[in-house]
């Protein structure tokens, strides 16, 4: 398994205002973890977690994500089976 990459590659901050992050389900552990390190979201102007997922009632550690948007984390939300969906192509 590889180690992942140091935070210092993504600093100065002022030369990486924009961070793009990516994590689907329960994956979304370690990059909770680099998000509440020293990763600085609120010094930055411009850090989205694209966050893939079935729908929104199955979103993971939907209370830490309340807290990363607070500290400047814009979260976006990628559903494969959004409500509604599943009820369109049984009645087709």
């Amino acid at each position: 398994m590889r180690k992942g990459f140091e935070i210092d590659q993504i600093e100065p901050l002022e030369n990486y205002p924009t961070v793009l992050i990516f994590a689907t389900g329960y994956g979304t552990s370690p990059i909770g973890s680099l998000i509440e390190s020293r990763f600085n979201a609120d010094k930055r102007s411009d850090v989205k977690l694209f966050y893939g997922v079935r729908n929104l009632d199955n979103m993971a550690y939907q209370d830490r994500i309340k807290d990363w948007e607070a500290s400047g984390v814009k979260r976006v939300p990628i559903l494969s089976q959004p409500h509604g969906i599943m009820n369109f192509y049984r009645t087709v």
